[in-house]
């Protein structure tokens, strides 16, 4: 082969694999989805297998019944997969195919939290109920003095306690830090989950950033704008939280008072397709009031606490 057509033909070759490179990289987003759902049907194939070999050794109920819930239950979980399969395309038609792989830089960050809808008082507790016709879900949310090195950068702690008629179903501790443009940063949570009996069911939807290939999001915007998305949190099959601007200047009245000049958004995860919270921030406070786009169930805030 000739120097020159060995040279256009190594720089033909080099030009298709970068272009190909490229293609990868901006089609990141739906290769994850594509994995992801994947590998959640292996995981439902291995529920199944073992649901049938539990069936083995059930002398209470036919085989033939049992076989068939097993299959009913696989089935209800593939239609599950593809469901949030197709939520999380509809995610990256928001926010672009690109990986999601947010830069962050330790010395931009402070655990003084004091953005305008989302400002953590140390000491201050929120104070929020829904009551639903089963019954009454109390909640309450305090801003502790304890801050955290999560991935490097100092946060602050919250606790999330709710109760339902009572009884202790989740206390959750969540990490914030605000980023030196104002937007304040999600980076991680400890979910401890309860049954009716009082014990530790599970520690479902816990992440911390950094570990596992969790990664932060921004739970707040420092300048929200109607129509700006972005991810809250990213921990594959377990947190994948997102939000969207959908208004500003909007008036709320619950227990705890009348509230102006409130920011709505809407709140969403692929993990749980066709459900969200619309959400109202009022200046100064913070979450005021939580609405169900399903039910239609109010959280309201009813007082709020300060030491």
């Amino acid at each position: 082969m000739q120097a020159w057509i060995r040279t256009i033909f190594i720089l033909t070759v080099g030009c298709a694999s970068l272009g190909a490179a490229a293609a990868v990289i901006q089609n990141q987003g739906k290769l994850t989805a594509q994995l992801q759902r994947k590998a959640a049907r292996l995981a439902a194939q291995e529920d199944f297998l073992v649901a049938r070999a539990v069936c083995l050794n059930d002398t209470e109920t036919s085989q033939d019944e049992c076989r068939a819930e097993a299959l009913d239950a696989l089935e209800e979980e593939y239609e599950l997969i593809d469901e949030q399969f197709a939520a999380r395309l509809d995610v990256l038609s928001l926010i672009g195919q690109g990986p999601y792989d947010p830069e962050i830089e330790p010395e931009d960050f402070s655990a003084n939290i004091t953005s305008t809808f989302f400002p953590l008082v140390v000491g201050r507790t929120l104070v929020y109920e829904k009551v639903t016709p089963e019954g009454i879900e109390h909640v309450e949310v305090t801003t502790t003095n304890v801050t955290r090195l999560i991935d490097e950068i100092e946060c602050r702690e919250v606790r999330d306690t709710a109760s339902f008629n009572g009884v202790v179903e989740e206390d959750t501790l969540d990490w914030y830090a605000q980023h030196a443009n104002g937007d304040v940063w999600y980076m991680g949570e400890l979910s401890q989950n309860f049954g009716e009996d009082g014990l530790l069911e599970s520690l479902d939807g816990s992440w911390r950033s950094d570990v596992e290939g969790a990664k932060p999001g921004v739970l707040m915007l420092a300048a929200p704008s109607p129509g700006a998305a972005h991810r809250q949190e990213y921990f594959l099959g377990e947190a994948e939280d997102m939000s969207r601007v959908i208004g500003v200047d909007r008036t709320v009245s619950v227990p705890a008072g009348v509230f102006q000049h409130c920011l709505e958004t809407e709140e969403w995860s692929p993990l749980e397709p066709g459900h969200f919270e619309r959400k109202f921030w009022a200046p100064g406070v913070g979450l005021v009031l939580a609405v169900s786009g399903t039910s239609g169930a109010r959280e309201e805030l009813v007082a709020i606490q300060d030491l």
